[in-house]
């Protein structure tokens, strides 16, 4: 046995002496770490029982921080929703004051007198002021915004389901390159042993050997790569989780795909109008900008109501205060040469708004029909791929026998193994590009 420069050791392997066609068994130590063969136990132990997408998903609903971000900001507008429309009720006002006047103060017969005087008030209020550009337009604008707010963090949620899928989809793939990997590793071990078993034997010639070495480095360096892949996917699993660790964290596969029957594209892009957030959201933002326009056009038509009532003790001293009961009211419209401009710019920005709601509306049927024509692709790419692994496999059978007879070279066997190895990935990238394409188009549809 020879140490790999990828830090993979085979150790511990009997080979059978019929051929390359019997399984070795192995253990393979990665970084101190026992990794067992394909069909033993598993890569890592795990107290807890290991992850599924039901699962994965389940928890990214809640604890991302852009799922946070997005509800901080959801109840941000609804408090500016809340506060016009507390506007609408009166208020209390509760004073206690004393005033010192020191000056000149003219009598009646025209004589001005140095005059020291002291005051003091102590009294609740009733303040009752309705403004209607606030407490109609403003606040159905201010009500529309929290409300597309909310939608926005609903379409966080989504979002952040797709990348947790990707993810995990992108882990199980890893691992199944994994586990092909170390098959391939075995049965390249094997077959080179078995081949410099011959060489000395004298039934094969030195350079055999040496094409079974480089086609056994070939296979540990696909193995360290798949491997890499696979902790790179485990610790974005683990960051869009918020889950520590340990890597590689223990996944439990979605197991393949089945068949299943697609909704027509015109209830598809249907379901995706009337559900999708964001399309929600874009919505309530062009209601939003349309009460907005009423406030600057409407709004200072409408006068502003203020009624003001005050019950106190009022007197020159607080021993000598007496009850007094004061009232009055007012009525103003806010006027201005502004108001013109602010209605054209609020117009304008009501057409932006339905601009932009129209053109997200033909983005989103437009990523429907991608997402469709992605799962009915998938589903043809993986069922293809699943023929070539078989018919792959059977022509490594058939190239080891003949290699075994002596009616072949091993560049032959070298070759079917190789191809192998490489409609066993694709496979297992058709199979969960399939799962992907089918959680995309459930997050297309806002499901």
């Amino acid at each position: 046995m020879r140490f790999s420069s990828l830090v993979l050791l085979l150790a511990g392997c009997s080979l059978a002496d019929s051929g390359p066609l019997e399984s070795p068994s192995c253990s393979l130590l990665i970084g101190g770490s026992g990794f067992s063969a394909p069909g033993g136990a598993s890569d890592f132990d795990d107290p807890g029982s290991p992850l599924t997408l039901e699962s994965a998903l389940s928890r990214a609903k809640s604890g991302a921080l852009s799922v946070l971000l997005a509800e901080s900001r959801a109840q941000e507008a609804q408090g500016r929703a809340d506060v016009l429309a507390a506007s609408k009720y009166p208020k209390l006002r509760l004073g206690l004051g004393r005033s010192n006047y020191e000056g000149l103060a003219q009598a009646t017969d025209g004589v001005f007198l140095d005059v020291k005087r002291r005051s003091a008030a102590a009294g609740l209020g009733l303040i009752l002021a309705y403004r209607p550009g606030e407490a109609v337009f403003r606040f159905a604008a201010a009500s529309a915004r929290a409300q597309a707010a909310e939608s926005r963090t609903q379409a966080a949620r989504l979002q952040v389901r797709f990348e947790v899928a990707a993810t995990f989809l992108s882990l199980h793939a890893a691992e199944g390159e994994v586990t092909s990997s170390l098959s391939a590793v075995e049965h390249a071990q094997a077959l080179e042993n078995w081949v410099r078993e011959r060489v000395a034997q004298g039934a094969a010639l030195a350079a055999d050997a040496r094409r079974a070495g480089a086609f056994r480095a070939e296979a540990e360096s696909r193995l360290a790569g798949a491997m890499e892949d696979r902790i790179k996917a485990s610790v974005e699993l683990g960051r869009l989780l918020r889950l520590p660790g340990p890597h590689p964290l223990a996944i439990q596969a979605p197991g393949p795909p089945r068949e299943r029957f697609l909704l027509p594209l015109g209830e598809q892009l249907s379901q995706a109008a009337a559900v999708r957030p964001d399309l929600a959201a874009a919505r309530k933002e062009v209601a939003a900008a349309a009460h907005a326009t009423d406030a600057e056009t409407w709004g200072w038509l409408l006068p502003t109501l203020e009624l003001e009532a005050l019950q106190g003790e009022f007197g020159p001293g607080f021993d000598d205060m007496e009850g007094r009961t004061l009232y009055g009211g007012t009525v103003s419209w806010d006027l201005g040469f502004d108001k013109a401009a602010r209605a054209r710019t609020a117009l304008a920005k009501e057409r932006s708004r339905s601009l932009e709601y129209r053109a997200l509306a033909d983005a989103v049927a437009a990523e429907v029909e991608a997402a469709r024509a992605a799962v009915l692709a998938g589903e043809v790419i993986w069922k293809a791929s699943a023929e070539e692994e078989d018919a792959a496999r059977a022509s490594l059978s058939v190239a080891e026998d003949r290699f075994q007879a002596g009616a072949s070279l091993l560049v032959e066997v070298l070759d079917a193994q190789r191809a192998l190895s490489e409609a066993r990935v694709r496979n297992i990238r058709a199979e969960a590009g399939l799962h992907l394409a089918r959680v995309a188009l459930r997050i297309s549809m806002g499901s």
